[in-house]
């Protein structure tokens, strides 16, 4: 990927600045999320030279922060693997969903990211799931289809 020279007149402003807090590093990260849409793989290691981190760090605030992607898509997707999730069969369900989109929870196919989340706090109406940020409960495989057809008939 061509080097973009709005990233990288903004990453020298974060080198010379004096805060190099987890803080402003997260600001930094969200601007590069927002120029791209994500923050793509060849710019953490420079963004993380800057902030004199590790790239591991990077990484996990990526994981830490919703509003960020560590990869473009359109649509999330994620199933609760909460303890009370788990016991209502929504790991039984994510195989089931990972079938059904031909994918692995971890990965994007056709602009959608299918991920695990630990409890989503509606554990009495388990298995649920996230997609697009609306929390659905009782869910099941039937339901999820219709879900993601009317989802991405959008």
């Amino acid at each position: 990927m061509e080097k973009d020279p709005i990233f990288y007149e903004r990453l020298e402003d974060y080198k010379t600045s004096r805060d190099k807090s987890q803080a402003e590093l997260a600001h930094c990260l969200t601007f590069v999320n927002e120029l791209y849409g994500y923050i793509p793989d060849y710019t953490k290691d420079d963004i993380a030279s800057v902030f004199n981190v590790k790239p591991a760090l990077i990484n996990h605030l990526i994981r830490l922060y919703p509003s960020l992607k560590s990869q473009p898509y359109k649509h999330q997707i994620l199933v609760c693997n909460g303890s009370s999730c788990c016991r209502n069969n929504s790991l039984p369900l994510l195989k089931e969903i990972e079938k059904y989109l031909d994918v692995q929870a971890g990965s994007i196919k056709n602009s959608c990211l299918l991920s695990t989340k630990k409890c989503f706090k509606h554990c009495g109406k388990g298995p649920n799931i996230s997609f697009d940020n609306e929390i659905y409960n009782k869910m099941n495989i039937e339901k999820f289809k219709e879900l993601y057809q009317k989802k991405m008939s959008k």
